[in-house]
């Protein structure tokens, strides 16, 4: 007996020889009743099908391919952010290790006045301009009325060897005012001038931000430092001790020496200490100005300041500072601005500042920084810490 089973969609098709005869027929059945039939007949026949096996679900698969990739993204971005953080520790060392330099310094220091007496401090300033005496008098004696101090005053006044402080402002960058936060300190003896300053400024970029890191430091004995660098350590800008970069730090020490001003009053030995000069002058033709002479280390650093009339207060520095221009420099006029006098430490000092170059002569100024001075920290000789978050109150507030 021969049997031939056709199966065309739901259609089956049955046709048996038998002797003599001839059947043929059909019957309409469901996918499914197809199906039973079908085994059945495969089974009769010992006809042995290959198993067939389910195709995971679309969606499955997809979860497996988002989990799998988010793990190459965590693994990919952890080993990144550790590649990074590689020179970004070595960027903090670095400047610890500048800041330990500075302090290491000022100890060495020949200068080791832990105080002043104010009748000492009130001779030293007699011999000083008029402009300029009335300044020191100002920002110095808020604890000690002037008119009661005689030259044979035993009162004592502390003197600040490091100034530490916090910074927060904008810097132009490529004609955009870039935010920066700052940690900024100082050694206040011009026998040891220096400073570092340690700044992460934040550029604006189409996914946020990209920190740059940027120093600029001064070290007696080293010289000037003036380092950028983007994260992983690709270095945007690397200067060291040049004539012209050691002039410009030497400016900018000076500058910023409004807020320590005792560093600003000149020795009593001839204006003179080692190597270091300090001398003022009046400017002719201003009462309320006066030029400042600074040599220290083979630098002859001269600044014009002018004086606020009716506070006394230093409220412009002028200067000619070397400004890189392509592979070179040139003399420009350079000026700082000084607002804001809070009483920090004792003294009274800026906590606003802001600075630009005069590129061409009766042209406005270009500003290209501006910050905000906050937590003061006065370290003084005899190892005692003035710190200051807040403005502090003088003895006639």
């Amino acid at each position: 007996m021969n049997i031939i089973i056709v199966d065309c969609m739901s259609w089956s098709f049955a046709m048996r020889t038998e002797p003599n005869k001839c059947v043929v027929s059909s019957t309409l059945t469901s996918p499914q009743h197809n199906s039973t039939r079908r085994h059945n007949y495969n089974k009769l026949h010992k006809i042995h099908t290959a198993p067939t096996h389910r195709r995971p679900h679309r969606s499955y698969m997809f979860s497996i391919a988002v989990f799998t990739g988010s793990q190459i993204l965590f693994i990919t971005a952890v080993a990144v952010a550790w590649l990074f953080s590689i020179p970004h520790r070595g960027w903090h060392k670095d400047t610890h290790d500048l800041m330990q330099k500075l302090s290491d310094q000022d100890a060495d220091s020949p200068r080791n006045d832990e105080h002043i007496s104010a009748g000492e401090l009130k001779r030293r300033i007699a011999k000083l301009p008029p402009v300029v005496q009335r300044f020191m008098e100002s920002v110095l004696f808020l604890h000690i009325r002037k008119d009661t101090i005689d030259y044979d005053d035993k009162r004592t006044i502390p003197m600040a060897k490091l100034l530490r402080i916090d910074q927060e402002g904008t810097f132009l960058l490529n004609n955009k005012w870039v935010p920066f936060k700052a940690t900024q300190e100082f050694s206040t003896r011009p026998q040891r001038a220096g400073f570092v300053w340690d700044a992460v400024m934040k550029t604006p970029c189409f996914a946020g931000f990209i920190p740059i890191h940027v120093r600029d430091a001064y070290i007696t004995g080293m010289g000037g430092v003036m380092k950028a660098q983007l994260p992983g350590g690709i270095s945007l800008m690397n200067m060291k001790d040049t004539q012209e970069l050691n002039q410009g730090e030497l400016m900018r020490w000076i500058a910023e020496a409004v807020l320590f001003p005792m560093s600003l009053l000149p020795d009593d030995s001839d204006h003179e200490v080692g190597d270091t000069k300090l001398k003022w002058t009046s400017y002719h033709g201003n009462d309320n100005a006066a030029t400042l002479e600074f040599e220290h280390e083979s630098c002859v650093i001269v600044v014009q300041f002018h004086f606020d009339p009716t506070t006394h207060m230093i409220h412009s520095i002028f200067a000619q500072r070397p400004r890189t221009v392509g592979k070179s420099s040139a003399l420009t006029h350079w000026e700082g601005n000084f607002r804001a006098y809070e009483v920090h430490g004792g003294l009274l000092v800026p906590t606003e500042m802001e600075v630009g170059w005069q590129l061409e002569d009766n042209a406005p100024l270009e500003l290209y920084f501006r910050c905000k001075n906050s937590k003061f920290i006065y370290l003084m000789s005899d190892r005692t810490r003035h710190c200051s978050e807040g403005r502090e109150q003088a003895h006639d507030e």
